[in-house]
């Protein structure tokens, strides 16, 4: 190995390693924002309570029938951070700009934006691992998006939990999930925030 082959192979690393910290404080200040209650009271201040009930009303929550343990997907995810694999800190700081855009579609008002990066991230959510979807959930999401759905996602475990999707003519979405036997979960946003429920 040459001197300048070393000096290349250190400067690569650093450079991830960089790319890696920065990505880290960027999610890492979305997330203080979203646990300090900063984001969604920007949110309520901006656009009053029309754009939750928005939300409320055009976000479908499905359940897939499927739930599992996501330990050994976010572990392949780690390693892969760490020993500074070019496409996992590629796609990760694709994750990092998708926050950052959602974050403003949000306090904008544009919903519409909102539910195209939900597509934007799940596609690029989908490439990070193979564990990530399955045939079945794939197949599902497709057909809520013929059904008019502008983006969606999967949530909870990889490839299990829920479909959450982004329609702005609901019915045809509804129908369509129904088809696929898939059972809608009605929801509604809390702000109160996590909090301990005891029974006597």
């Amino acid at each position: 190995m040459t001197t300048t082959d070393a000096g290349a192979r250190v400067s690569g690393s650093t450079l991830a390693r960089r790319r890696r910290a920065e990505a880290f404080r960027r999610n890492w200040r979305l997330f203080r924002s979203h646990r300090s209650g900063m984001f969604g009271l920007a949110l309520l201040l901006r656009h009053g309570v029309l754009l939750l009930h928005d939300l409320e009303e055009r976000l479908l929550l499905f359940f897939t029938g499927y739930a599992r343990d996501a330990e050994d997907i976010l572990e392949d995810q780690k390693k892969r951070s760490e020993s500074d694999d070019e496409e996992m800190l590629a796609n990760l700081d694709t994750v990092a700009r998708i926050g950052e855009e959602t974050k403003v579609a949000l306090e904008a008002g544009d919903t519409h934006r909102f539910g195209e990066l939900m597509h934007e991230h799940w596609e690029n959510k989908r490439k990070r691992s193979k564990g990530m979807s399955s045939d079945a959930v794939d197949r599902w999401y497709e057909a809520g998006r013929d059904a008019g759905a502008v983006g969606g996602k999967l949530v909870g475990a990889g490839a299990g939990g829920f479909l959450l999707f982004y329609a702005e003519d609901q019915g045809p979405l509804r129908d369509a999930m129904a088809n696929e036997g898939l059972r809608e979960v009605r929801f509604s946003f809390d702000h109160d925030g996590s909090h301990l429920v005891t029974r006597d």
